[in-house]
């Protein structure tokens, strides 16, 4: 019994010792890459992106009113900026 627990002490020991060991190496290149030296420039870079569907924007709101009635007065367009406190629309209450 007490060789068996001798043993796995050295196997532990050993494979400890292998990990710090390789741990220990500094760092090469990846077996089989191959790299090429080329003369710093200024460029532009470029990237192209193709894609299919809409844009849509993520900013949208929807606008609901508890009243009802015909619209008299929408003073905005689309894609204005509306501030806090401003009349969006001005409806008719008697129709």
């Amino acid at each position: 019994m007490r060789t068996i627990i001798v043993i796995v002490i050295l196997i532990a020991a050993t494979g400890g010792g292998a990990c710090y060991w390789q741990s220990r190496k500094p760092a090469t290149a990846a077996a089989g890459a191959d790299f090429t030296s080329i003369q710093v420039a200024r460029g532009s870079i470029v990237q192209a992106v193709a894609a299919n569907g809409r844009v849509v924007s993520n900013l949208d709101v929807d606008i609901k009113c508890k009243a009802s009635g015909e619209v008299q007065e929408l003073p905005f367009d689309i894609s204005d900026v509306v501030r806090k406190g401003q009349l969006l629309v001005k409806l008719d209450p008697h129709r």
